[in-house]
């Protein structure tokens, strides 16, 4: 189980930089906080304030015990390796007809506040039932969630009853196609 997470992650990262590679000729470029260094972060900016990235696989995994209080009990495994295997900047990718941004943290502080956050959302959610945990959000509120206790990956509705959209993280990181920017 840990090693397909780990596997699909490592393939979708690829076949971001490869996109962009491809239209580029080069890493991708974004605005990034320079005062809050980032491992992802390749060279010096440039004039207009863009630098050079790429997702970084972490040395050490990142620490999101706050999300596991909030949810009372371990993180399930492909959620965890989502959240914290990686230095990533968020990643748009096209889902079927729809666009979706791949959550990511560019450093500690960026986890720190994204694991804040996404405990605050668990801990509601686990109030009217299943808890699940955010790794895409769409650009209408709608969110892309991996229920904790089977790993399912849900579309969830404000409003409305979740939407199964994939049995594993890893099949929806094979599933989506990374827009490089």
């Amino acid at each position: 189980m840990m090693t397909s997470i780990h596997e699909a992650q490592a393939r979708f990262y690829h076949r971001y930089l490869s996109a962009a590679r491809a239209i580029t000729g080069a890493l991708p470029v974004a605005e990034v906080d320079l005062e809050a260094a980032s491992p992802c972060v390749v060279g010096d900016p440039d004039e207009r304030g863009m630098v050079a990235w790429q997702p970084v696989l972490r040395a050490v995994e990142g620490d999101v015990s706050a999300l596991e209080r909030a949810l009372g009990e371990a993180l399930h495994p492909d959620t965890r390796a989502w959240l914290a295997r990686w230095y990533s900047l968020p990643i748009e990718a096209t889902w079927g007809d729809e666009t979706v941004v791949l959550l990511g943290a560019a450093n500690d502080l960026e986890l720190a506040r994204f694991v804040e956050a996404a405990a605050r959302f668990a801990a509601d959610q686990r109030r009217v039932g299943a808890a699940g945990v955010p790794v895409a959000v769409l650009h209408d509120g709608r969110r892309v969630t991996v229920e904790n206790t089977t790993g399912v990956v849900h579309l969830e509705v404000p409003g409305s009853a979740p939407a199964r959209v994939a049995p594993r993280l890893e099949a929806f990181l094979d599933a989506v196609e990374p827009l490089p920017l």
